[in-house]
């Protein structure tokens, strides 16, 4: 096959789990023999140089109200979304797909599935992350011409681009209706909670299948502890924000004073105040606690060092890789079921749980790991256990291909007249 891939970032440029994941596929489809192109924003080769040695990865898209990115007005975003659309196009037109694989359009023209839904080309998204369920609806390009008018002078640019035109000729470029016209008919995500979320936000996906995340087993390896070893090095990895529970951590870590010898690392970064009042808690309260930073390539190595990973979540998380990643490891962990976290941890089986937000019953969960060294053993080893037959990455690229080959199969089900369809859309 063919596969074109649509992504917001992709690494190494702050790649999030998203963009991580469709570098994975990508990897692995080109190994399998497919001809692949990615398609994906600038973001990161402003300020870096593009991967030495880099082929078939185009970054020229444009995010917005993304990151460090601010929303633009109508007379710049217009400008973007005629832009992007037209790299879109460009990049079908030189590449010939058989199949588009979108992983995350989260600051990007939300017009793009449009567009691809116009030219009808055989595409397949991978949802990992909330931008169908959360903010599909709020795109400020679609929402700007569909919303209710919010004062006069945006009534009457709308009105006045709609009478003169100017509407019909940008939207063969970059369509302006409504999100809800999306029709997602091949679609895959990380999580039934992802799925569900995207139900009752109003989406027709309830036919999306569940496809979890691979874990690389060749990265993320290593021994299970033997329940002689003592817990002594805790380890937290990931943003350091509220909504990831680090405070929660900390707050647990000084109910654990006297009571629990050992010290916790803060392997991740966040915004400069949050940090520091991170470290001003830690030196007023006098705790064990060490601040560092790793890169994706660093991880396996991390969690190796440490004896157990704590993953005090408080947000509703779509796929939680840091967790299964260290039980891959051998590491046994202390985690909220937040979200889709609920679908792959049980309390005392394959982890310890807790509720979010409540640093006391984190510190019992801690203590308990401590105090019982066979169960910990036994957990950690039935944790790799499981992440090694739920999620081995050579059993889940299986089914991405199969999903892919069976879309380019049966698309014609829903498109009886595609030739005549992609001539038409493609016209300028």
């Amino acid at each position: 096959m063919k596969i074109l891939y649509l992504t917001n970032l992709y690494p190494p440029h702050d790649a999030d789990r998203s963009g991580s994941m469709c570098a994975e596929a990508n990897r692995a489809m080109r190994a399998r023999g497919h001809q692949t192109l990615v398609l994906t924003s600038n973001h990161g080769v402003k300020e870096h140089s593009r991967p030495e040695g880099e082929t078939g990865v185009r970054r020229n898209l444009r995010l917005n109200g993304f990151m460090e990115y601010r929303h633009r007005g109508i007379i710049a975003l217009h400008r973007l979304e005629l832009r992007n659309n037209a790299l879109l196009r460009e990049a079908i037109t030189d590449f010939r797909p058989d199949v588009v694989h979108v992983f995350n359009l989260r600051g990007l023209s939300k017009s793009l599935a449009l567009t691809l839904q116009r030219l009808d080309v055989p595409t397949v998204y991978s949802v990992s992350d909330h931008w169908i369920g959360r903010t599909l609806n709020a795109d400020a390009w679609l929402d700007w011409w569909n919303r209710r008018p919010r004062n006069f002078p945006q009534r009457a640019l709308r009105k006045a681009w709609t009478v003169t035109g100017c509407r019909r000729k940008w939207d063969r470029v970059a369509p302006t209706q409504h999100a809800k016209t999306l029709a997602f008919r091949r679609i895959y995500f990380a999580s039934e909670f992802l799925r569900n979320e995207a139900i009752e936000a109003g989406r027709d996906v309830a036919h999306g299948v569940i496809i979890h995340p691979g874990i690389d087993a060749t990265l993320f390896a290593g021994p299970v502890a033997p329940r002689e070893k003592p817990l002594c090095r805790l380890l937290y990895a990931g943003p350091l924000t509220e909504e990831h529970g680090v405070l929660t951590l900390l707050r647990a870590m000084t109910l654990l004073r006297d009571k629990f010898e050992g010290e916790l690392t803060l392997c991740g970064s966040g915004k400069t105040e949050f940090e520091a009042q991170l470290h001003e808690l830690v030196l007023k309260e006098k705790l064990p606690v060490h601040f560092r930073t790793a890169t994706p390539d660093q991880m396996p190595a991390v969690y190796r060092e440490h004896d157990a990973l704590i993953f005090p979540s408080k947000r509703d998380e779509p796929f939680a890789s840091t967790p299964l990643e260290a039980m891959a490891c051998g590491l046994p962990v202390v985690t909220t079921t937040t979200g889709a976290s609920a679908e792959f941890f049980t309390n005392r089986v394959n982890a310890l749980t807790f509720p979010p937000g409540q640093e006391d019953a984190l510190a019992q969960q801690i203590l308990w790991f401590q105090g019982v060294p066979s169960m910990r053993e036994t957990i950690a080893r039935r944790g790799q256990s499981d992440v090694r037959v739920r999620f081995g990455q050579a059993a889940v690229m299986n089914r991405i291909e199969a999903y892919l080959r069976e879309t380019v199969g049966c698309w014609s089900r829903f498109s009886p007249d595609r030739t005549r369809l992609k001539a038409a859309a493609l016209l300028p």
